[in-house]
């Protein structure tokens, strides 16, 4: 193989940190070169403010944000980022929950209003609580074929043991979820 060239010079971008009027601090990261726009809303708790006779309730409360608010139903919000080209998620781990998206940088008003209308009024509706608790505990029925998440809970368990939040997967119990 022909030998290696020299290193790229390695320049990464420097945030732009301020504070909003409600305290919610922003760190931006402008790369004009793209058409795209690229945001991630990060709250400190996870798994770990479980009850712990709830494991999973951060990540059922992440999955649901998507699933209505007080102006739009589950569908219209995936209508809307599909008319937006927008990629949107929701998720929690042990230590954190957020919400990300990527759109057009011309539909950046859009969807960060989007954004912002699922984490400030979120409806949790009756109909898409009882689907994605279904889903959810299909999901655990699924993973008990599954050696490697089998050993992971058995890990989980036994490093932190049924009296701390990280004792449990993010994804709960059956029990947690009915």
């Amino acid at each position: 193989p022909p030998p290696a060239g020299p290193a790229s010079p390695l320049t990464l971008p420097v945030p732009e940190v301020f504070v909003l009027k409600n305290g919610l601090t922003v760190y931006l990261v402008e790369q004009r070169s793209l058409p795209v726009i690229a945001a991630s809303m990060i709250v400190l708790r996870g798994s770990d403010t479980n009850p712990l006779d709830r494991p999973g309730l951060a990540s059922f409360t992440a999955g649901m944000l998507d699933e209505g608010t007080d102006s739009r139903s589950a569908l219209e919000i995936a209508e809307q980022a599909e008319r937006l080209g927008m990629h949107l998620s929701t998720s929690s781990a042990a230590d954190f929950s957020v919400l990300s998206f990527r759109a057009l940088r011309k539909n950046a008003e859009a969807a960060l209003d989007l954004a912002a209308d699922l984490l400030i009024r979120p409806a949790f509706p009756d109909n898409e609580i009882e689907r994605i608790r279904h889903d959810r505990l299909t999901e655990i029925l699924r993973q008990r074929d599954n050696p490697n998440i089998l050993a992971g809970k058995a890990f989980l368990r036994a490093v932190y043991g049924a009296g701390h939040p990280y004792g449990f997967a993010d994804l709960g119990t059956e029990q947690s979820l009915k």
